[in-house]
This record gives structure tokens, sequence and C-alpha cells, in this order.
């Protein structure tokens, strides 16, 4: 009984601390700050209020930890009262001066976890340190390590440090080492005197790598005037440092000045910029004192253009401030002011709000955001903007044709597709491809050459064909060439490759070096594809997942040196990360030539590499498949020929470092029995190592005549053979009667 009874008390005071306590009044806000208990409760704010004397609700050493939700409600700040004594040694990664530190704002410090959301400051700071020492000061806090969400700050700033310390203002916050996002600010902030001065429109300082700006604009004029050393002032952010990040950020700001002792460093963005940016936009006319460091990611527009609701949805700018008055897509669009607003505002409450904004949904439904239109070729192209752009989500909305195309990516550690793109039934021409960019992995350089240079792990690509014709000479470099991507490391699902390739090896020039399976930008250390040419009809190497593909192109790797290998859907498969082909289907002449290296052509791959490489329910139809050349070199496989053709596979062998040897594995795979597969071996060779023409070891699948697999009862009414392929409106498969052959079910209708 006993037992049962401190269940139910403490069950009780679970409830009762997670009840949201109501503030009224400005009594009720100020009490916030009373002891350790209140400030970790979770408040609401039931109607607007004015606050006089305002002492801020916590501070360093006893950060305000709970939730405080505005409900769409405005605090009004009248005046500050008391100040928390001032804070000694204040450490942050911008190492401002070890004095004493004073902090100001509604809310002295957030701390970690802790979050402010729904909520409109209006009113003045107008504060004066008078001590030795820092200022820090924000309209909705001085300090955030938590979060500040959906928040609206119309406080004009002016904050004067005294002598030997820094001055740091921000529109939202004054340093920022946490989360600020959906927030905007239209407030005036201006810093004086001080050692260095920070101004910005949301953040002073963003630093660290926890000190994130998204989905955020300011209007307001931002100017820092610094005594002593140097002033930083910009739209968003006096200086971003330390890995912090801001992105997908628009300055509206009418001025931006900085007049310091030795240094003025201002920018349309941020004043000085040693973290992360991308996917910014400033006002093309800001009245700035010279811009010290342009972004390169941040794009100039004509404030005219700027105050229309159709440039903020446009999908060309990749803006994504998103639309629709949910809490997930929180901004609306304010007529009369002729710029974005959150959901809320206007509304009585959060709740109403989201009534409100579903209302005008229902009736106006601008452009969506959420997920990008690509509707042009420059739309498309503009996907490899910068690292913000390249983690987006985008479909495309009618079929295009690229000419030289430039694949899809960039150089560097985010040069990778990390979103998703959905074809939605259209077709991409490829008529000819550039130069692809070089990565570099130590001694190793490759280039990855396609519609996407390559896909990452959280990336997918579905529902689209690919058509056209790709011809790349790799020069020095290893190569990796596919329709859809030379690498993948995330899906390619239920995709289409008509687009014939046919790429040259390149020479080798570093020695005997390897270049390993990708994982997500990682080395892998337990399987190596040797230095040469990968080339597939969908992907040149795969080790993340292609599922329900089929290819008819044709594939070709000629001359080179080190590795040709050639597969109608991958050139290779599989790492000790992954590598999964699964119901695809392949047509077309797969070929591999050359007189150096060793070759392999597959009807489905023309490797399948490690332990986790996994070939399954697939069916090669191809014509014919040709391994062509003199052998010069080492093969690196068990027991594989060095020339090797085979109906489902080249290769089925694991390559290892040392004698650490692993085989791929291959489920239920079937290849056209009379398809022409050829052979061609230097005779020295064949002497060397007892081997004549291969095809194949016989284990990588089992042979089927062609008129069969053209009635449907071929591929459903056999269920002893384990071959999974459902044709039916619930899989991604239906029969064709005209063609005599699965498609993709998208390819019966329009979109």
């Amino acid at each position: 009984m006993k037992r049962i009874l401190l269940i139910i008390i403490f069950a009780l005071l679970t409830v009762a601390a997670g009840a949201q306590i109501e503030i009224n009044t400005a009594e009720d806000f100020l009490a916030i700050g009373n002891d350790a208990r209140s400030l970790k409760g979770n408040y609401i704010l039931k109607s607007d209020i004015t606050v006089d004397n305002l002492t801020p609700v916590g501070a360093v050493g006893k950060p305000f930890l709970g939730v405080f939700n505005g409900d769409g409600h405005t605090i009004t700040i009248a005046g500050f009262g008391e100040i928390d004594a001032p804070v000694a040694n204040l450490k942050t990664t911008q190492e401002i001066p070890a004095v004493e530190t004073c902090v100001i704002g509604l809310f002295g410090m957030i701390g970690r976890r802790a979050s402010v959301q729904n909520l409109k400051v209006e009113g003045e700071i107008n504060i004066e340190f008078p001590l030795e020492g820092n200022l820090i000061a924000g309209g909705i806090a001085g300090l955030n390590y938590g979060n500040i969400l959906y928040c609206v700050s119309a406080v004009n700033i002016n904050a004067v440090a005294g002598s030997g310390g820094d001055c740091i203002a921000g529109g939202i916050t004054g340093l920022n080492q946490g989360l600020a996002r959906h927030c905007y600010s239209t407030g005036n902030v201006r810093t004086e005197k001080g050692y260095n001065g920070y101004a910005g429109g949301i953040a002073g300082l963003n630093e660290h790598d926890a000190g994130i700006i998204q989905f955020s604009y300011s209007t307001g004029n931002i100017s820092t005037v610094a005594q002593d050393e140097s002033g930083y002032a910009g739209g968003i952010a006096g200086c971003n440092v330390s890995g912090g990040l801001i992105e997908v950020a628009v300055a509206m700001n009418g001025s931006i000045k900085a007049d310091a002792a030795k240094g003025n460093f201002t920018g349309r963005i941020t004043g000085a910029n040693h973290g992360r940016a991308g996917a910014l936009f400033s006002r093309k006319d800001i009245d700035l004192t010279a811009e010290t460091v342009p972004l390169p990611d941040n794009r100039q527009h004509d404030y005219s253009n700027m105050q229309q609701e159709g440039w903020w949805a446009g999908s060309t700018r990749l803006i994504n401030f998103a639309f629709g008055g949910s809490l997930r897509n929180p901004w609306v669009w304010n007529a009369a002011d002729k710029s974005p607003a959150l959901f809320w505002e206007g509304s009585e409450s959060v709740t109403a709000g989201l009534q409100d904004a579903r209302q005008q949904r229902a009736t106006h439904t601008p452009a969506a955001v959420d997920t990008k239109e690509i509707t042009t070729v420059e739309e498309l192209a503009a996907i490899a903007a910068d690292d913000f752009s390249l983690r987006m989500n985008y479909v495309l909305m009618n079929d295009l044709t690229v000419e030289n195309w430039i694949p899809i990516g960039g150089e560097g550690a985010n040069y990778r597709f990390t979103g998703s793109f959905d074809g939605n039934g259209h077709t991409i021409t490829v008529n000819g491809i550039q130069p692809g960019a070089t990565t570099s992995k130590g001694i190793i350089a490759f280039t990855n050459v396609g519609l996407f240079r390559e896909i990452g792990k959280s990336g997918v690509v579905k529902n689209l064909r690919i058509a056209g014709d790709i011809s790349y000479n790799s020069g020095v470099r290893s190569l990796h060439a596919g329709a859809v991507a030379g690498t993948n490391s995330g899906k390619i699902l239920s995709c289409i490759s008509t687009c014939n390739i046919n790429v040259e090896g390149g020479k080798i020039t570093t020695g005997r070096s390897f270049l390993t399976g990708m994982m997500g930008g990682a080395i892998n250390a337990v399987f190596l594809f040797e230095h040469g040419a990968y080339t597939g009809g969908i992907v040149g190497i795969n080790v993340g997942t292609v599922e329900d593909c089929y290819s008819s192109a044709n594939v070709s790797i000629t001359g080179g040196e080190g590795m040709k290998s050639a597969g109608g859907i991958a050139g290779g498969n599989g790492s000790s990360d992954g590598g999964i082909i699964s119901r695809c289907i392949t047509a077309g002449t797969i070929i591999a030539s050359g007189d150096k290296g060793n070759r392999f052509a597959g009807g489905i791959a023309g490797m399948n590499c490690p332990n986790r490489g996994l070939v399954e329910n697939c069916i090669a139809l191809n014509d014919k498949l040709e391994c062509i050349g003199k052998i010069r070199g080492v093969n690196f496989s068990i027991s594989a020929k060095s020339n090797n053709a085979q109906g489902v596979l080249g290769d089925n062998v694991g390559v290892g470092s040392g004698m650490n040897y692993s085989t791929g594995k291959i489920a239920h795979c079937y290849y056209r029995k009379d398809m022409s597969v050829y052979c061609e071996s230097d005779e020295e060779d064949k002497k060397d190592r007892n081997e004549g023409n291969a095809k194949g070891k016989g284990m990588e699948g089992k042979p089927v005549d062609i008129g069969d697999v053209q009635n449907v009862e071929w591929w459903t009414a056999n269920p002893d053979r384990k071959f999974s392929f459902p044709l039916n409106g619930d899989s991604q498969w239906i029969w064709n009667d005209q063609y005599q052959c699965p498609v993709l079910v998208w390819e019966l209708s329009e979109n």
C-alpha cells in the first residue's frame, strides 16, 4: 500500500511540474526570476503586458531553464529596475575581455534546453554600463544557449559599454550559442564605446557549433562605435565565429555602419565570418560602410522585389521561408507591411493564429516552398548553389534538356546531395557533360560524373528518367560515372536510364593506390575499389540502395589504366558499409575494353564487392557483354579471371587489404540465356595464369529464355523461384501488355 501511495504522489508531482503556469500581469512575469525552482517552470502568457522596472529573467549562473510560450502576445519593455550584479570572467569562444559582464534583455540568459517561443517584445533598451566591463544586450535575451523560436523583436537597443570591455547587442539576442529559428527583428541596434563593438539585426555575436540562426530576417538600422579596437556590424550578426551557422537569412536593413578606432568590419549579413553560412539574401541598396569580406553565398536583390510575396516564395532563390500557417510552415504574408509575418500575429493566441492561417491558406495558397519546384534548367542548376540548397527537397514539374551539364555538387566536405529530388515522372535529357570537380581523399583523386556528382547518405533521388548521352574522358583521375550519379551513398528509387554512357579511363600516376567505397565521404578501410573507371547505367559506384530501377542504356569504358568495370545498373556495388541493388532490370550493350588493367562487364554490376554488397531479385536482359584487350597489371580478386563477363555480374569477389578477403552476395537473379558474351585475353596472360576466356564462375544467376520473360506469368506465377518482383498497384511495378514487360507505375500517369 505504501508503494502504491508513493507512486500516486510521484505521478501527481510530475503532472504539477509539467502543468503550464499562466502569466497575466507584469508582476506574474517578474516573479519567474524569484528562485531556482521558478526558473525551471512551464509558462504561458495569456495577455499583452507592459513591464516597467524590469529585472531580466535569468542571469549567468542562474539562467532561465524552463519553457516560456508567449502564445502570440506582446511584452513591452518600459524601463529597467535593478540589474543583477555583473558576472566576472564570462567565457566565450570569442574571448571577450575577462572583466565583469552585464547581461540585459527581457531574459538575461536562456539556458541550454530552455525555450522561449511565440512571443513579441516591444519597447526600448537604453543601457549604459558604468563599470569597466562587457555589456551584452538583446531584445529577447542577452545570452541565448537554448531555443528562441517564432519570436519577434521590435525593440530599439542603444547599449553603451564601460571602458575596457566589449559591447555586444542583437535584435533577438546579444550573444547566441543556441538556436534562433523563425524569428525577425525590426528594431534599430546600436553599440557604443567598449573595447570592441558587435551589433547585429538578430545577434551581436553568433558563435560555436551550437550557435545557429535560421529562417530569420531583420529590417532595422545597425551601427557600432568602438573606442579602443574594432567594430563589427551586420544585418544578421555582427560577427559569426567558431563554427556558428547562419542559413536562410535575409537582411533588409536600411543602413549598417561601423566607426571604430582601429578596424571597421561591416557586411550585409555579418561583419566578419569565421563560421558556416549559406542561402543568404540581402537588400542591394543598404547604406553600408565598405563591405569588408562579402560572403560568396549572399545574393543581393532590389528592395522593391523583396516587398513582394512572390519574391519570398520564389523557387529559384531557395529562400525557404515556409508559408503555410503551421508550426512547420510558420510564415504568412503581411500585405500592410509588405513583409513576412508569423502565423500567430494579429490573433488572440497561437491556437487562433493557426486557425486564421489555415483559413487564409484555404483562400490563398502561395507557391509551396517546403519542397521547391523545378521548372527550368537554371532552377535545376541552382540546386548546387550552396551547402544549404544541396540539403533541400525538390520536385521536377516538367521535362528538361541540359547541354554540357555540370553535375550537381561541388568540391569540399559538403558537396554531396543530401536532400530529396522527386522527378515526378518527368525526364531530364543530358546532352554532353562538362569536366567534373576532382575530389581528393589522401593520395586518391577521383571524379564523379552524372546528373548528380554524389548522393550522400540521407539523399534520395526518385521517379526520374535520364535520357541523352554522356561521353567523358577522365584524364588522369579515377572515374565514377552514371546517368543519375557518379557515386550513391543514399537511395535511388524508381528511376530509369536510357542515357548512353561512353567514358575513357585515365592514366594512373600514383602507383598502386586504391579508392574505397564511399560512405558519406568517409574512407572505408575494409574494401577498396582499385583506381580506374567504374560506370553504370544508373550509378558509377553504389554503396547505398538502388531499388526498383531499370536501364536500357548502352554502357562502355575504353582505354586508360587501372580497373575498368561496367554494369547495366552500377559499375561497382558494395562496401563494408552496404551496397544494395534490388528489383532492377537492364538491357543494352555493356563493354569494358583496354590494354591495361582488369576489365569487368556485368548485366547488373561490373563488380559486386565486399561482404555487404548485395544484388537481389534482378534480371539482366542485355543483348551483349564484352571484355576486350590485353592484360597488364595485377588482379586482386580471389578467383575471377582478369577478363570477366557474366550475365549478372562481371566479378563477384571481395578485395581487401592483406589477406582479408570476403565475397559479395547474389540472390534470386536471372540473365538472358541468349546473351552474347565475349571475352578476349592476351595469350601470354593465359599462360601465366592458366586461364582462358571467361564467362564468370557460373554462380551469379540463372539463365532464362527471352520469350518466357515476355509473359506476365513468368514474373508472378512461380513462387518456388523466390523471385520477388510484384506487379500490382501496391508496388512500384505494373505489367505493360503493349511492350510485354514490367514498367514503373508512374510511367502510366502524367506525373
